[in-house]
């Protein structure tokens, strides 16, 4: 009898079946003869043992017919085939299948029921075993793989630390030209090596040589020619050069920082800024290499300011190190920044910041406009320290020198440390520099030296307002009187005001010139007015070609910056409203949506704001362009520590639409004017001489007040005209009438008892 053929489709339904196999055809598996035992009813495999138990199993013995038996069967090899052929069809049968089965085969159905019962545990262990040799092979090449990650990993921060092997072979290679140097730096006396006293003299020599050299100042010693054999190993010697110059001034910017006195003293006009020792500097730090006496024709100052931040350390170092954010973050202080070349040396943690040396140039300004910018080129440095802080160091070196650089950082920098679970940070900042005073106009050189432009204070303050900015287009919820605008369109005019002081802070940067009128002597006592002309923005189509002129004026007086700015932001004050002629006509503008600061000065807080000033409308919503004609004035003013602002430019209703629906404010043209206030202690002012400058003094009390009681008034404004009027006598001639007028205003307001 076929038993394959017990499992035909057409006789039984199972899951496999329909397939007849004949006796020792097919994939067959030769698993060994098996010998199935029955102990009280139970069944087990014995392998190939031909007896369980000694005695003839005669089911007829009297002695033994009440007693269960042990019958011990040996499967022939025909019925171990046909079990496996079964199996393979049909691994787990039915009782009705198994019946079938044994009486093909001729064993009873509980010796069929345990053979396909062991054939089953025997194959899932077999699986179990694959699987679990599977399972090694897979977890030894994860284990490959993370181990090859690892020293790929290993490497490539090696090479991001800048002090790798190749570096050391090269620097043991120097050896002799190092001992060399060392000999040359003691006897040009080492203290006053890296001083810019040789700019002037490095940069011709410079330019007639193409020897690269370790360290410029040391040309004129006749060392051109011991350098000539490491002209390769120039690039890897100057960045080891530059990284120990960042490490050193790293590390005196974090002892300046944990310094009190007598290192640091009050300034003697004012008790907030901290002044620095220079005595006590230069008896502490005589040893490091760009300590030494001020250069003729330099002024240097250092000063230090504590301060809470709206960030987190990490934050600030983020906007330290990228160019971008930094010369977004301090716009009225930088002008223009970059990196001089590409990463001297990469750090690791901290986002690759903690190490990070790179190569920094920029342009500072002061807000006067006839002072130049300060020229600057230096490295910096960021390292998290041990115990948990953030140091960001500056100072130039002398091999980053340049005939147009006039500006030299001391190390300067800051320390940020978090506060615990606030979200805040604290930072210390410190600015010690040096600047040629030679560029500056006379009649600014005394306000100059009162530490104030460049001070720690002015650098605090903008980042300060920055982050209070970022803080508040985070926030839920803004500020002031702005009824009638939701929160996004509030945003959208922060937005739009920021970008206003931004071009504000830009315009002042350029070549003024004195402004000639036609009766240039008429009146004594008019404030000298500086002009430029620039060429507009781009006009839309059809539009005639128009030139932008800026005017500008300084004076002092002798009120307090946060007053002087009360003054300017209250338009309904009589002869303010001036101010704002030139730009809405005849028409009488008021404070139609306004968004507060939280202002630290006292006196300035309700005047600190972004304002969107009109007609006579009720709802921005409901404003209509008219064909061009309605116009807006925006307007921000801010007041700290470091002085006051106020800027204020007209825009159109469509430009004020697209900026609150969260359109590019790149996208609109602004032509902002405005006023920088800026504090002054009275102790600068007397010194100072106008006779017939730009400077004018509106009170002979020199003397009055204290502190900053005295405030110096910069007014600067923007006028868009024709190319075909361009700077005509009579354009000149009424914009000089504007300002003086603004000025004569100004002088009836604060000159009354």
């Amino acid at each position: 009898m076929d038993v394959a053929g017990l499992f035909d489709s057409n006789n039984l339904d199972f899951e496999g079946g329909g397939a007849s196999a004949s006796q020792g055809k097919g994939k067959q598996r030769d698993i060994g003869d098996y010998v199935i035992h029955l102990v009280n009813g139970n069944y087990w495999d014995s392998g190939n043992r031909e007896e369980a138990f000694n005695g003839d199993g005669d089911d007829d013995d009297d002695d033994h017919r009440d007693q269960p038996q042990n019958k011990c069967r040996r499967l022939s090899k025909v019925q171990t085939q046909q079990l496996e052929s079964i199996f393979e069809r049909c691994p787990n049968p039915s009782d009705e299948q198994r019946n079938e089965v044994s009486r093909a085969i001729g064993l009873a159905t509980a010796q069929v029921k345990n053979w396909f019962q062991n054939k089953r545990t025997q194959q899932k262990r077999k699986r179990a075993e694959d699987d679990n040799l599977t399972l090694k092979k897979e977890n030894g090449r994860l284990q490959r793989e993370i181990q090859n990650i690892t020293e790929e990993k290993n490497t490539l921060m090696n090479e991001r630390v800048g002090l790798h092997e190749e570096n050391i072979r090269l620097w043991n290679e120097n050896a002799n030209i190092r001992q060399e140097n060392a000999r040359l730096r003691d006897q040009l006396q080492a203290p006053h090596l890296h001083r810019p006293e040789q700019w002037r003299s490095i940069a011709p020599q410079q330019a007639n040589s193409n020897i690269p050299r370790i360290s410029r100042p040391r040309d004129d010693m006749g060392f051109i020619k011991e350098t000539r054999g490491i002209v390769d190993t120039w690039p890897r010697t100057r960045s080891l050069l530059l990284l120990r110059h960042g490490v050193d001034a790293l590390d005196e910017l974090d002892k300046l920082a944990h310094f009190g006195a007598p290192m640091w003293t009050r300034s003697s006009d004012e008790e907030i800024r901290q002044v620095l020792n220079h005595e006590q500097y230069m008896r502490t730090f005589s040893r490091c290499q760009h300590v030494g006496p001020t250069v003729a024709g330099y002024v240097r100052q250092g000063s230090r300011k504590i301060a809470i931040l709206r960030m987190n350390s990490l934050d600030v170092v983020k906007t330290l190190m990228d160019m971008n954010q930094w010369e977004a973050a301090f716009p009225s202080v930088v002008v223009k920044a970059g990196t001089a070349a590409n990463m001297i040396s990469y750090g690791t943690d901290g986002g690759g910041l903690d190490g990070a040396l790179q190569e920094v140039k920029a342009q500072l300004q002061a807000l006067l406009p006839t002072v130049p910018v300060r020229q600057v080129r230096f490295i910096r440095y960021c390292k998290k320290m041990p115990q948990g802080y953030w140091v960001v160091a500056d100072a130039s070196h002398a091999d980053l020198s340049s005939p147009d650089i006039n500006y030299w950082r001391h190390p300067s920098g800051c320390v940020i440390k978090d506060i615990h679970d606030t979200g805040c940070c604290q930072v210390t900042w410190i600015e010690h520099y040096e600047y040629d005073e030679s560029s500056v106009p006379l009649l600014y050189r005394t306000y100059l030296r009162s530490g104030l432009v460049f001070s720690a204070n002015r650098w605090v303050s903008v980042l300060q307002r920055q982050s209070n900015y970022s803080y508040l287009l985070e926030s839920r919820s803004l500020p002031g009187d702005a009824t009638g605008i939701s929160l996004n369109q509030q945003k959208g005019l922060l937005n739009l005001a920021q970008s206003m002081s931004r071009i504000y802070f830009s315009s002042m940067v350029g070549d003024w010139r004195p402004m000639v009128h036609a009766d240039a002597g008429r009146n004594n006592e008019e404030p000298g007015i500086w002009m430029m002309l620039r060429n507009g923005s781009d006009n839309p189509s059809g539009a005639p070609t128009v030139n932008v002129l800026h005017a500008s004026t300084s004076i002092w007086l002798p009120v307090p910056h946060g007053a002087v700015l009360n003054y300017l932001c209250d338009v309904d004050k009589s002869g303010n409203g001036d101010r704002l002629s030139f730009l809405s006509g005849d028409s009488k503008m008021r404070e139609r949506h306004r968004i507060g600061f939280n202002d630290k000065i006292r006196s300035c807080r309700n005047s600190s704001a972004v304002s969107l000033l009109g007609p006579n409308l009720s709802d921005i919503n409901n404003m209509t362009n008219g064909g061009g004609e309605t116009m807006l004035i925006l307007q921000e003013a801010w007041s700290d520590e470091s002085g006051s602002l106020l800027v204020y430019s007209p825009v159109d209703v469509a430009s004020i639409n697209h900026a609150m629906g969260g359109g590019d404010v790149s996208d609109v043209i602004l032509l902002p004017s405005g006023y920088v206030i800026l504090p002054c202690s009275c102790s600068s002012t007397h010194h100072l001489s106008p006779n017939g400058g730009s400077l004018t003094m509106i009170t002979d009390d020199q003397e009055r007040g204290s502190g900053h009681d005295v405030s110096f008034l910069t007014i600067t404004l923007q006028i868009l005209i024709s190319s075909s009027h361009s700077a005509s006598p009579q354009i000149v001639e009424s914009v000089n009438d504007m300002i003086v007028s603004l000025i004569q205003n100004m002088k009836a307001a604060f000159t009354k008892t």
